[in-house]
């Protein structure tokens, strides 16, 4: 890939932390707002595998640390460690199935919300009800990052093949 290829995918991080934290979460339904960062962190870990997947895990969620009032480097390192393990699926799926990345992504959010939840109970000393938050969050918000990840993984796979086609890329996607 050359440098324009990596500043497009930087805006189009920048593009969904903007979306994510003005639009979507003005507008959000049932008051769950998708995870678009998450979505596209295991999307290109799915696409590009397990470097890819920790770098650009770890970038965009430094990016969602920093607008967020969370802990600095809380997302980043979350994100990358997802990004990291499900890369390492990569070389054993196929890439156009857009089943597998609503599947992947449901449980990536399952793991990621129950770590998110379980660092910062922990942290904060909160009492937390599993089966409450289970069932009114974090499930019903699995279900809608799995919902939008088949669109959100073709696009991206598309323009990963379309680049990686000229590019005269020796890695195949």
């Amino acid at each position: 890939m050359r440098k324009l290829d990596y500043g497009v995918l930087v805006l189009l991080v920048l593009f969904c932390l903007i979306l994510q934290s003005t639009l979507l979460a003005t507008f959000s339904p049932w008051g769950l707002i998708p995870d678009l960062i998450l979505i596209f962190v295991v999307s290109t870990a799915l696409i590009r595998g397990s470097t890819d997947g920790a770098l650009w895990g770890f970038f965009a969620g430094l990016g969602l640390d920093l607008i967020s009032s969370g802990f600095l480097g809380f997302h980043s390192l979350l994100k990358m460690v997802l990004g990291f393990f499900i890369g390492l699926l990569e070389e054993k799926i196929f890439k156009d199935n857009l089943l597998l990345p609503a599947i992947v992504l449901f449980a990536a959010t399952v793991i990621h919300e129950l770590l998110f939840l379980t660092v910062a109970a922990s942290y904060r000393q909160l009492e937390v009800r599993l089966l409450p938050v289970l069932s009114t969050i974090i499930f019903p918000l699995s279900l809608y990052n799995a919902l939008l990840a088949p669109f959100f993984y073709a696009k991206l796979l598309g323009w990963y093949r379309s680049r990686s086609r000229y590019q005269g890329e020796g890695r195949r996607i």
